[in-house]
């Protein structure tokens, strides 16, 4: 209970308006609410603790999100709230995430309804084309080949949609498509064909150990077990060789490309955190380090105009009179030469 009281408090005083707020997480509680087959204390202290916060869950199915050996069970639970936002095509994804968990995916509509007709947008539909991969020689072969003829007579809008879709097949030759949904993640600098075929080998691999440990038991699965993790330890191994090299090779190319590959790295994982977060709340506290107040002057100890501080030093070890009783006398064209004379060529 006292995770979820500090959980609590911590929803309470992070809430923005305007904003959905998400909880996701392993929370190592079963409830039927979000799955599991069946109900323990900690799942009716979670439901209780999403209730207070006008909180639901967006678990769909009863697809595992832990699994060890033959053991499953759905712990992970993602919690939202009222807002702008809303969680769809939740799933558990059938990939291998190297820990027992399994990876989770969720996307977040926005004004994509409204986009749509009000029609719910589903996974796989087109929404344009990634205009940041256009071919411009692509494009320029296509449009050289023409616009189609209209036959006569044609309409208005049978013009405009001959023009529709010229101007697609257009985009189609020098541009892929995006899709809601259907997001393919940014390779690490670190990947490579070698790394992809072995985690597709220790992918296929898992899945083999999961159905043969189902049907047989631990005991009957000895041999697909070991494969398993023979498979999983090369991948590891040759992550880690990859890691290394790329590494190197990073640090040798940032006097050649300083703002390329490393450059994008690092403003990457600095940005990650919105600018201001950490200064919200702590305003005043902020402005007073930056311009602290003035020190109170004591006035009866300011020596007036033409008397002597006992305390302040009268002359230098040149001999000039520096009390602040006298007026300093004025700079002299012989001085300033002398000042001149010191100054190294090239200084100003």
């Amino acid at each position: 209970m006292g995770f979820l009281d500090g959980l609590d408090q911590a929803i309470r005083q992070g809430e923005r308006a305007n904003e959905t707020l998400l909880v996701v997480g392993d929370f190592n509680a079963k409830s039927r609410y979000w799955g599991s087959s069946i109900d323990d204390g900690k799942g009716e202290a979670l439901e209780s603790f999403a209730a207070s916060l006008g909180l639901w869950t967006n678990n769909v199915g009863t697809n595992p999100t832990f699994h060890r050996g033959a053991s499953t069970s759905i712990i992970d639970v993602t919690f939202s709230g009222p807002g702008p936002f809303e969680v769809v095509d939740w799933e558990v994804l059938d990939e291998y995430s190297g820990s027992d968990q399994n990876y989770i995916a969720f996307n977040l509509t926005t004004h994509l309804q409204a986009l749509n007709d009000g029609v719910p947008m589903r996974r796989g539909d087109h929404l344009g084309w990634a205009s940041r991969k256009l071919d411009s020689a692509a494009l320029s072969r296509k449009l050289d080949e023409g616009p189609p003829l209209l036959e006569e007579p044609a309409s208005a809008d049978d013009a405009a949609e001959v023009l529709n879709d010229y101007l697609a097949n257009a985009c189609d030759a020098c541009m892929p498509r995006r899709a809601y949904g259907v997001h393919k993640r940014k390779s690490v600098h670190w990947w490579n064909q070698g790394i992809a075929d072995r985690r597709a080998e220790c992918i296929r691999k898992r899945r083999i150990y999961l159905r043969v440990v189902k049907r047989q038991g631990p005991d009957g699965s000895t041999a697909e077990r070991i494969a398993f993790r023979e498979a999983r330890k090369a991948l590891r191994v040759s992550i880690r060789k990859s890691q290394k090299l790329s590494w190197a090779a990073l640090c040798a190319s940032v006097d050649n490309d300083p703002w390329g590959v490393p450059y994008k790295i690092v403003s990457g994982r600095l940005s990650r955190q919105p600018p201001g977060i950490a200064a919200i709340g702590r305003e005043i506290e902020i402005a007073d380090n930056l311009f602290p107040p003035m020190p109170i002057i004591n006035w009866q100890l300011v020596p007036l105009e033409g008397q002597v501080d006992p305390t302040f030093p009268t002359t230098t070890a040149d001999g000039y009179n520096i009390n602040p009783g006298y007026d300093c006398p004025p700079v002299t064209t012989k001085e300033i030469g002398l000042a001149v004379s010191r100054l190294l060529r090239g200084d100003s």
